[in-house]
């Protein structure tokens, strides 16, 4: 966090999901935060002042795989991003039509047990 923070302005960090959430109990709530936060994104990337070059989308795969968003809603979303606009997205168990969509994957696996 200190490295975002020396570079103020120029970052922004927003957590829509709850802190303690536990990939196997999942509740409405966070089916919730996690369209908030999808709308969110696409609204940031239709803003002329505020658009973002570079959007994470910090488990956003894993919140497809848990179901709490619609592959159809991500898909939609990234399929109509502004042109200038680079998104990474993180998570365990990529959707094939998110894997298809990307320019690059990376698959990361344990060096030690």
């Amino acid at each position: 966090m200190k490295a975002f923070q020396r570079l103020g302005k120029h970052v922004t960090i927003l957590q829509f999901g709850r802190p303690d959430i536990s990939r196997d109990a999942v509740q409405t709530i966070d089916a919730y935060l996690a369209n908030q936060a999808l709308h969110h994104a696409r609204e940031a990337m239709r803003s002329r002042q505020q658009r973002p070059d570079v959007l994470i989308l910090d488990e956003i795969v894993t919140a497809v795989d848990k179901q709490l968003l619609r592959i159809e809603d991500v898909v939609d979303m990234i399929d109509n991003r502004h042109q200038y606009v680079e998104v990474i997205m993180t998570g365990d168990a990529a959707h094939p039509a998110l894997l298809n969509l990307a320019d690059v994957v990376t698959i990361l696996h344990p060096a030690k047990p």
